[in-house]
């Protein structure tokens, strides 16, 4: 994968991370956190685990819709509805 394919930004002027509901499938990158989340949703999640510096990886996505995703999280495969995925921040494994 080159720079100009990649979801995140290059070096330079610091760019907001990702999130997961747009991490393109088979793209891996690292938790960095949570936006916008209840305390015992983001709780829940770590549990599941979601913590800082997890990698993940969305395996695949449901027809029509792609509601709920396929993630891998740290070897473990999880399936979260898109709204919850859009909470969780990355950053580029590289």
């Amino acid at each position: 994968m080159t720079n100009l394919d990649s979801p995140f930004a290059p070096a330079g002027p610091a760019k907001p991370p990702i999130t997961l509901d747009r991490l393109p499938i088979g793209t891996p990158a690292r938790v960095t956190g949570f936006a916008a989340l209840d305390p015992g949703m983001a709780d829940r999640l770590v549990e599941m685990g979601f913590d800082e510096g997890a990698e993940v990886e969305i395996l695949h996505a449901a027809p029509l819709g792609g509601d709920p995703i396929a993630v891998r999280v740290d070897g473990t495969t999880v399936a979260l509805r898109v709204a919850l995925a859009a909470s969780i921040l990355l950053e580029d494994m590289n």
